[in-house]
C-alpha cells in the first residue's frame, strides 16, 4: 500500500474547540426479555469530528489545492496533526469525510471539515494499570522541572 499524503507543514492545525464523536465498537441486539446481547465487533475503531482551520489566503489557496490535488477531493486519507486526550499528535491517519465548508472573515478564511480520526487515542491498556501516574502526571512534570539538577559545568 502506498504511503499517505502528510498534511501541509506550512498550515496550521485545526483550531481548539470540537467535539469528538468516538464509533461504538459493540453491537447490540435486543432480546425479548428486554435485555440486550453485546458482542465487541473491533478492537480500534474510528473518532469523528467536526474541525475548524483559520487559515490566511495563501495558506487558504495552498490548501484547496493540496485537498483537490493531492488527495484527490477527499478520496485519500492523510497523516496529520490533530489534538486528542493525548494532547497534540502529529501524524495521525485521517481523512476528511465531506467536503468542507469556508468563509471569509476580516482577511482570514474559516474553513469547517467533518474529519474522521481513523483509529481513536487513548492510553495504553498498560497505562491503566497505573492511574495515579496519568492523573498526577502535570503535578510530576511541574515538580521534575522545578528541581531537576543542573548540569555541573
Amino acid at each position: 500500500m502506498a504511503e499517505l499524503p502528510v498534511y501541509p507543514p506550512q498550515l496550521p492545525p485545526p483550531d481548539d474547540g470540537f467535539d469528538a464523536q468516538h464509533v461504538d465498537p459493540i453491537l447490540r441486539t435486543p432480546l425479548g426479555s428486554g435485555r440486550n446481547r453485546k458482542e465487541r465487533l473491533a478492537g480500534t475503531v474510528p473518532t469523528n469530528l467536526t474541525v475548524t482551520y483559520l487559515f490566511t489566503i495563501p495558506e487558504f489557496q495552498l490548501f484547496e489545492g493540496w485537498y483537490r490535488w493531492i488527495l484527490h477531493d477527499g478520496l485519500l486519507a492523510f497523516k496529520g496533526p490533530m489534538k486528542t486526550s493525548l494532547g497534540i499528535q502529529n501524524g495521525l491517519e485521517m481523512e476528511i469525510t465531506e467536503m468542507y465548508s469556508s468563509r471569509s472573515k476580516g482577511g482570514q478564511w474559516i474553513v469547517t471539515a467533518p474529519v474522521q480520526i481513523l483509529k481513536r487515542q487513548t492510553i495504553s491498556e498498560l497505562d491503566t494499570q497505573y492511574p495515579d501516574e496519568i492523573i498526577y502526571s502535570g503535578v510530576f512534570d511541574r515538580t521534575m522541572n522545578r528541581h531537576w539538577p543542573k548540569p555541573i559545568r
